[in-house]
């Protein structure tokens, strides 16, 4: 049998041992054997190995010297006493084009704010922008932005529409001019269960495949990866 891409794969005892490699244990028995049932098999990300994947530096142009660097964000909120509720990642994602013509995605993440979830908006928000400013960024150079569902307590409502507030007003723009806005990660056709399981899924095989470095000053992510499990 051959896969229905411009290669014309054969899948082979080969091909077959690279898709378990890059599968998440806990889904092999589904994914490549057919089974109804996914177990559970402690860490989720086996594949991260901070020796490997943990680097301060990291040379894109070795990768491809044409490739397209983006800049991005990703935005959790919680409104309950969590010690990490809270947090932003900053991530440099080079997005290429193989002559082969494979499009190819490379991630790194650089750097993070984590905060517990009863810190206030305006206190999250100024570490988001001196995140930025210790990475010699403006928030006009940010390609994108992706934040979750609102929360709220007693005291406020922590939204991406409220953190646009709070990055205007401390960069004299009006909100309506504000770019790039801050979209909803969970709308759309993916934000549901199955859109989570695609995405802890694909970083897993970019993971397993190399495509993914965390600088070491992001000492929660790397925790994260380390313990994490469903």
């Amino acid at each position: 049998m051959r896969l229905e891409d411009a290669k014309r794969t054969i899948m082979d005892d080969a091909w077959i041992a690279e898709q378990i490699r890059i599968t998440p244990p806990a889904w092999v028995p589904v994914v490549i054997h057919g089974e109804w049932e996914t177990r559970s098999e402690g860490v989720f990300y086996a594949c991260f190995d901070a020796n490997k994947h943990v680097t301060g530096s990291l040379k894109w142009s070795v990768i491809s010297p044409n490739a397209r660097l983006r800049w991005m964000i990703g935005i959790d909120y919680a409104a309950a006493d969590r010690e990490y509720g809270q947090c932003a990642s900053l991530v440099q994602v080079l997005e290429t084009t193989r002559a082969d013509g494979t499009y190819e995605v490379y991630v790194y993440i650089v750097d993070e704010v984590v905060m517990g979830g009863v810190a206030d908006l305006e206190t999250f928000t100024r570490e988001l922008l001196s995140m930025l400013a210790r990475n010699g960024l403006e928030w006009i150079q940010i390609s994108a932005a992706h934040g979750d569902n609102p929360v709220s307590n007693r005291f406020e409502t922590k939204s991406n529409l409220n953190v646009k507030r709070h990055i205007a007003h401390r960069s004299g723009v009006p909100i309506a001019k504000l770019q790039p806005t801050i979209l909803n990660a969970k709308d759309g056709a993916g934000g549901g269960k199955s859109g989570f399981d695609a995405g802890v899924r694909q970083l897993y095989t970019w993971i397993a495949q190399g495509r993914v470095r965390v600088h070491p000053r992001c000492t929660h992510t790397i925790r994260g990866l380390q313990a994490w499990d469903l």
